[in-house]
């Protein structure tokens, strides 16, 4: 049985600053942490990839639709601005959706090639969002 590699405490510890952080990483298929930090009535979630310095955010939508977020999307919420903050500190790079959706020659397990992008590798192979 493998070890689950925690998140770094020093990225736990700042976001937990502004809301309740919860870790909902699946350790059987995810090569990111993923984490939530909900404040009142807004939850913001943040993968965090275990690979290497890269990080996506995505805006929960009432609908349960996730939107991704850079700084350069309009009307970001205090909350939002605050993780993309947390995380560039923290020395992690956000992908905006161009990026992360770039295709790659790789070959990822149980991943079709159609599906072969830069979210798989970094994020989780099993995870087509935000794809579709």
């Amino acid at each position: 049985m493998k070890r689950y590699r925690r998140p770094p405490k020093d990225l736990l510890r700042q976001l937990g600053l502004r809301g309740t952080v919860e870790d909902c990483t699946d350790v059987n298929e995810d090569v990111c942490w993923r984490l939530d930090i909900a404040r009142v009535a807004e939850r913001v979630s943040l993968l965090v990839s275990m690979v290497g310095p890269y990080s996506v955010v995505l805006r929960r939508m009432p609908t349960g639709a996730q939107v991704p977020l850079t700084r350069g999307t309009q009307g970001l919420s205090e909350l939002e601005e605050f993780a993309l903050d947390a995380l560039a500190s923290s020395g992690y790079d956000t992908l905006s959706e161009e990026e992360y959706k770039t295709r790659i020659d790789m070959n990822l397990i149980d991943v079709a090639p159609e599906y072969r992008c830069l979210y798989q590798a970094l994020f989780c192979g099993e995870d087509y969002f935000p794809l579709h």
